[in-house]
């Protein structure tokens, strides 16, 4: 566990904003063929933040508890992408449920190496992402698509006066066109909401059981994400729309 104190801020959160949907012919396409889909957690803990209230300001205590070795989230949160995904029409399996061990051992290598150029400096979007082996490797085994999906990682900020604590993550999604060797789509689309702890500090909410409060506010929040809501007369479109997947009038 880390702990540094950050001077006084304010919470940034980040909405989806200018994300261009795949053309109805990309997304027919894409619906017509054999598509695995890949999450990888670039991070793999959870990232706390707390308020500390100052009188005259609010300071800001982080910490994060790293959950390597403790979940699976590769292979759990690729589940439920593919679970989703699959209400759109589209035919997916996840990687995980589709290579053997070594390979698996091979490509978490690979995805690492993606992970790190994507939120390196020079923030790498493009086909040149797709390492080779990975591409070959999927091939191989009849896919068309590859829909590769990486966060940021899951943030949990305990607000102070009263106000619900707030938990946010960031997804990049891109959708590989195989046998093309280029990109179909990209959408960089952030999800947030507040979140009751039942009376528990975020950690004990979050942590106990196995990081049971963890994964089920995940896989609540992406679940939620994959629909479109309206608030106060406000549509937020859910990723069937952003991907194209669903037309605006659904």
């Amino acid at each position: 566990m880390h702990r540094m104190v950050i001077g006084l801020c304010a919470l940034l959160l980040t909405a989806c904003v200018s994300i261009t949907p795949m053309a109805p012919e990309s997304a027919k396409n894409l619906k017509n063929s054999k598509v695995v889909v890949a999450f990888f957690d670039g991070v793999e803990q959870i990232n706390y933040r707390e308020d500390v209230y100052l009188v005259l300001a609010v300071a800001q205590v982080a910490s994060n508890s790293v959950y390597s070795g403790h979940w699976d989230s590769n292979k759990d949160i690729s589940a439920i992408h593919v679970s989703e995904l699959g209400k759109l029409g589209i035919r997916a399996v996840s990687l995980y449920d589709s290579i053997s061990d070594p390979e698996r051992v091979e490509l978490n290598g690979v995805q690492k190496d993606m992970y790190a150029a994507y939120t390196g400096a020079n923030k790498t979007k493009d086909a040149s992402l797709l390492n080779p082996r990975f591409r070959d490797l999927m091939v191989e085994k009849g896919n068309d698509y590859l829909i590769w999906i990486t966060w940021l990682g899951y943030q949990f900020h305990m607000r102070t006066l009263g106000l619900q604590p707030m938990e946010s993550y960031t997804s990049a999604f891109w959708i590989f066109d195989l046998r093309r060797n280029e990109v179909a789509w990209f959408g960089s689309i952030s999800s947030l909401g507040t979140v009751s702890t039942e009376g528990q500090t975020g950690k004990a909410f979050l942590e106990k059981d196995d990081l049971g409060g963890l994964k089920a506010r995940v896989a609540f929040m992406i679940k939620e994400r994959y629909r479109t809501r309206v608030s106060a007369g406000i549509t937020r479109d859910g990723l069937g729309k952003l991907m194209g997947l669903e037309s605006k009038d659904q």
